[in-house]
C-alpha cells in the first residue's frame, strides 16, 4: 500500500495526460504538472508517517500519565486516533457539544482501555485542543499586532 501511494501521483499524472486536452487543462491549469522527484516524496511520506506516530504516542503518553493505563500498543493508539479524527473533519455540520471525534474515540478506545479511561482521554483530548486554539488565537493576534508597528 505505501509503494503505491508513493507511486500515486506519477500513476495519476499519467492517466490524466491520457486524457483530452479540453479535460486535462481543467486539472492543470493549461500546463504541465510539477511531480516531486523520488526522493522528496519519500522524504514527504515518511514526515507525515512520523507525524501520525507521533500523534499515537501522545495519546499513548496521556493515557499512562493522566488514567494511569499501559494497555494497548503504539500502532493500535495512532490508527484508533486517526480513524476518530478523519471522521470528526469529515462529518459536516457535527451539532455542538461533544464532537464526533470524540464520540468515536470513546467507542473505539473504550474496548481497548476501558469505558472509564476510554471518556478521559476524549473528553482532556477535546480541552487541550481548545486550550491550544485559544493560545495560537492569542499568539497570532499578538504577532500581528507587532508586525503592523
Amino acid at each position: 500500500v505505501f509503494v503505491a501511494l508513493w507511486a500515486m501521483p506519477w500513476i495519476l499524472s499519467r492517466a490524466l495526460s491520457l486524457l483530452p486536452q479540453s479535460i486535462s487543462n481543467r486539472f492543470f491549469a493549461g500546463g504541465e504538472p510539477h511531480l516531486p522527484s523520488g526522493r522528496t516524496a519519500l522524504i514527504a511520506g515518511c514526515g507525515y508517517g512520523a507525524g501520525f506516530l507521533i500523534l499515537g504516542s501522545v495519546l499513548k503518553i496521556h493515557a499512562l500519565i493522566f488514567f494511569d493505563t499501559a494497555e494497548g500498543g503504539l500502532l493500535e493508539f495512532s490508527c484508533l486516533f486517526a480513524v476518530a479524527w478523519v471522521a470528526g473533519l469529515l462529518t459536516p455540520g457535527a451539532p455542538g457539544g461533544m464532537g464526533v471525534r470524540e464520540a468515536l474515540m470513546y467507542l473505539l478506545f473504550a474496548p481497548v482501555v476501558g469505558d472509564a479511561v476510554s471518556a478521559g482521554l476524549a473528553l482532556t483530548l477535546r480541552i487541550a485542543t481548545v486550550a491550544g486554539d485559544v493560545l495560537g488565537f492569542f499568539c497570532g493576534n499578538l504577532l500581528s499586532r507587532t508586525s503592523e508597528k
